[in-house]
């Protein structure tokens, strides 16, 4: 009987070996699930070119070597330490809709730790002011001033229709790198020490800098209720461009996986909205970690409309 062949297996764990390696050069967050990495794109295809060339190259002693370097790199580069994102003063999460009847079940569930560590300090409940417009408060929160004052007052607007400063505005004043993560009425986007990617009233996929635009792209070409923008590239093309910005391996997969389910089996318009809402997020997620790293502001808000 032919033995496996040791050439083969090198042959087929070397794609899967440099592109994880590869990608965790550019993005050191990229292999997030580095067992799954080694077992499913560097191990099985190894096992599976190393059968289909079985009795050749069977006895060389470099392939192991090889294949042994190949498990090495991907072992080092998925459980090395990642950086530490350093230099924020202010970090600002919004989560939009998270009332204490939405959160307090999914933290008594143990669907929220996150959640659950950050809610040991002082906290309260807002009231808010009718009529309850996301772009209303949400501006009305960032300058502390009301509607006739901050001028924001319904759907159709910009960020060029605010006209008090916001707290970002007042930081940036003063020196500080800010960022901002969709917060509402921030379209369109300008030039600022830091990042802004607006929110999903935003018309184009404008943000600053401009290679984040990969995350609008995305939204804008998914909507579900409101008219749909087409995106010069799809979901995976975009998450894979966005692998060099931050996009993670699990991340990457869960694309992979929504666009095989809805190309072979039929999904209505709620199940659709229920898997690309968690995708979005963890792309976002991806992108605003590693644009925290990349341009370290001092003042940061991320925002989730999700819920």
């Amino acid at each position: 009987m032919k033995s496996i062949s040791a050439g083969g297996v090198v042959l087929g764990a070397l794609p899967g070996a440099l592109v994880g390696v590869g990608a965790s050069v550019i993005n050191p967050w990229f292999l997030d699930c580095p067992a799954v990495w080694l077992l499913g794109f560097v191990l099985l295809p190894g096992v599976v070119f190393g059968w289909v060339f079985r009795g050749r190259w069977s006895r060389s002693r470099w392939a192991f070597v090889l294949l042994a370097a190949e498990v090495l790199g991907v072992v080092w580069m998925g459980w090395r330490p990642r950086p530490v994102v350093e230099g924020v003063k202010l970090l600002v999460i919004g989560l939009d809709g998270a009332t204490d009847q939405i959160v307090e079940p999914m933290i008594a569930r143990g669907e929220a730790p996150g959640l659950e560590r950050v809610r040991s300090g002082a906290r309260g409940v807002l009231r808010s002011m009718d009529p309850m417009f996301s772009p209303i408060l949400w501006t009305t929160m960032a300058t502390g001033r009301l509607p006739q004052d901050h001028g924001v007052e319904g759907f159709r607007v910009s960020s060029q229709d605010v006209r008090v400063p916001r707290f970002w505005d007042v930081a940036e004043a003063e020196g500080w790198t800010i960022g901002t993560w969709k917060w509402l009425v921030t379209y369109p986007p300008r030039q600022v020490r830091g990042f802004q990617v607006p929110a999903w009233l935003a018309s184009g996929d404008e943000t600053w800098p401009e290679h984040l635009g990969f995350t609008k792209q995305l939204e804008l070409s998914n909507r579900i209720q409101r008219q749909r923008v087409e995106a010069s590239s799809s979901l995976v093309s975009l998450a894979i461009t966005g692998v060099q910005y931050g996009v993670r391996a699990q991340t990457l997969l869960m694309a992979l996986g929504w666009k095989v389910s809805e190309r072979f089996f039929d999904v209505d318009r709620l199940a659709r909205r229920a898997r690309l809402e968690p995708l979005r997020v963890r792309l976002d997620r991806d992108a605003f970690v590693h644009a925290t790293w990349k341009h370290t502001p001092e003042l940061a808000t991320f925002t989730v409309y999700s819920i």
